[in-house]
């Protein structure tokens, strides 16, 4: 007949690292203190330790060698034009680097013109006027309703509001008087000329009724 033995437990079992409390079974694998061990047989507070309990598997390592200390810096950054690959230079040492970078560019965007709709959704959308830089010494202005015009220094300036809604114009009369010219139809009650060296704000509506302000 067959007999049946009881062999008990016969493969490791690994157990992480050491726990005073735990209980721990022959066979089992621990580590303490960077080495390795094996219990012998089952034990619970017995600090791994050559003898009756714990055999040594492995022991720690050597401590290395330091390693060299290093720096990292960004060089110069530049832009390539579009479908240029982009590139990283170390231009400085292995243990000492500085990388330089080119990157590539976006692709070119269409160009688009404001039309008079899309400056009135514009105001509407931001709840004050469309604001228009105007450059140069003698502007030409032909009004777009809800725009507020912003010039520098001129010495003429040309204003022709539209026929419906409000326009703002902003100027500086500088050491020479500037010279500004508007439709006939505009009335200006308030109008008292220009003067040297100050700036001024001519708010027109409707083509017709229009306030002047100014300032040092």
């Amino acid at each position: 007949m067959a007999q049946t033995k009881n062999l008990g437990k016969v493969s490791v079992t690994p157990r992480g690292t050491y726990t005073a409390g735990t209980s721990y079974e022959r066979l089992d694998i621990v580590t303490y203190q960077g080495g390795s061990w094996i219990a012998l047989q089952n034990s619970t507070n017995v600090t791994p330790a050559a003898g009756a309990y714990w055999a040594q598997i492995a022991a720690k390592g050597d401590t290395g060698t330091a390693g060299q200390s290093c720096t990292v810096a960004i060089g110069t950054v530049t832009s390539v034009p579009y479908g240029t690959p982009s590139s990283v230079t170390n231009v400085g040492t292995q243990n000492d680097a500085v990388f330089d970078m080119s990157l590539q560019t976006g692709p070119q965007g269409d160009d688009y013109v404001l039309t008079e709709q899309d400056k009135t959704d514009i105001s509407i959308l931001v709840g004050d006027m469309f604001v228009e830089n105007v450059v140069g010494t003698d502007p030409v202005i032909t009004g777009v309703a809800n725009t507020r015009y912003i010039c520098g220094e001129v010495a003429t300036i040309s204003i022709t509001p539209p026929a419906k809604g409000v326009i703002d114009v902003i100027f500086t009369s500088g050491s020479t008087v500037a010279v500004v010219t508007l439709p006939p139809t505009v009335k200006m009650p308030d109008w008292y000329g220009i003067t040297t060296n100050r700036t001024y704000e001519i708010n027109i509506s409707d083509g017709v009724y229009g306030v002047v302000t100014s300032w040092a």
